[in-house]
């Protein structure tokens, strides 16, 4: 049995929230004992999640050690390059659309022309399929619980696999923060366990 977690982010917990603190702790505890690898799309993001659970949970193994012994990295589920279009302001101070680009890209994603240097929605889909299709079919992962950690865009191309439904892409929305989709694939066939599901607010 394959079961896979995509994430849509990662909060580094308040400081001043104790509610934070402990969704980390259940969170750290989760990835020590049932979790057998760790897929993320930056070693960025790596990098806050040990620093995170570093500094939220005490084990007889160091959180480090035990991370960087299941933890990879794989390009092919990073969030789609939005090329010159990266870092450019798409809402205004009410939080409007006001990039026609980006408002293509939320309301009819698959007339999102390629920006230059960057992908469109065929692009991010075939990369994400080549990712589901290995790790879904390799014999080595059949009893295995892998944790895939991306954002939005890339969450919704991975589990089109599942939703078969690209022309509805965004699946009635982007993917909440920090949102998880837990899913089970037996027999080369996935269902899903959990939807878009948040377990703690922060």
């Amino acid at each position: 049995m394959t079961v896979i977690w995509p994430f849509a982010g990662f909060c580094k917990p308040s400081a001043a929230a104790s509610s934070s603190r402990k969704f980390v702790s259940e969170l750290s505890t989760f990835l020590f004992i049932l979790v057998d690898a760790i897929v993320m799309f930056t070693s960025m993001i790596a990098e806050k999640v040990i620093i995170t659970i570093a500094t939220s949970v005490s084990t007889s193994v160091s959180p480090l050690e035990a991370l960087l012994r299941i933890l990879r990295i794989c390009k092919r589920i990073q969030e789609i390059d939005f090329g010159v279009l990266e870092g450019s302001r798409f809402k205004d101070e009410q939080g409007k659309i006001i990039s026609h680009e980006m408002e293509i890209f939320f309301e009819e994603p698959q007339k999102f022309e390629r920006p230059q240097n960057g992908e469109n929605i065929s692009d991010i889909l075939k990369r994400t399929r080549e990712f589901w299709v290995e790790k879904t079919t390799d014999p080595a992962l059949a009893d295995k619980t892998i944790l895939v950690s991306s954002h939005g865009c890339a969450v919704r191309a991975l589990l089109q696999n599942v939703y078969q439904d690209p022309e509805h892409f965004w699946h009635g929305c982007v993917p909440p923060n920090c949102s998880i989709n837990l899913l089970e694939v037996k027999d080369g066939k996935a269902r899903f366990l959990e939807e878009d599901k948040v377990y703690s607010e922060m």
